[in-house]
């Protein structure tokens, strides 16, 4: 009886043991989980940064658009054709400087976009990696529970 009690015992011991293990493992999950968050609140950051930024561009392209109207009504106003000429060229300098500022934001948009997506593919595998993993250790404690709770039903069946 003692040496089945020992067994037994064993047993339970060695499944502690691979419980343990398992509580380690949610542990890691718990630590990665956080840090996952914590990527995502510096990219919600980062995100946020990078839309401070349009926004002031914005203003920029819009401050820009302001002053080319300006221009076109003195141009309107002079009637000497060298001056216009002159002014005109300015006025396609700024015309160039807005579309270049315009491909940047867009190519800004398109790069966020990229980056974003990449970032919420990597945590989606990772989520799904850790879903996985617990799904397993839940699995794993039932049957530990299960195995603890026949043990213990023969034990004290035997008593």
């Amino acid at each position: 009886m003692k040496e089945q009690i020992h067994k037994e015992l064993a047993v339970l011991q060695n499944e502690l043991s691979r419980l343990d293990t398992a509580v380690k493992h949610i542990e890691e999950a718990k630590k990665l989980s956080q840090s996952i968050t914590s990527i995502g609140q510096k990219l919600n950051s980062k995100y946020e940064e990078q839309l401070k930024e349009v926004n002031n561009l914005l203003i920029q392209y819009q401050g820009l658009a302001t002053k080319t109207e300006e221009l076109v009504e003195k141009i309107d106003k002079v009637d000497f054709p060298l001056r216009f000429e002159k002014l005109d060229i300015a006025v396609t300098t700024l015309n160039q400087g807005m579309q270049n500022t315009q491909m940047k934001i867009e190519n800004l948009g398109r790069d966020l976009k990229d980056n974003l997506t990449i970032i919420k593919d990597d945590f989606l595998k990772k989520f799904e990696k850790n879903k996985k993993e617990l799904t397993t250790l839940k699995v794993l404690a039932f049957i530990i529970t299960g195995l603890v709770i026949g043990i213990l039903i023969i034990v004290l069946a035997n008593y």
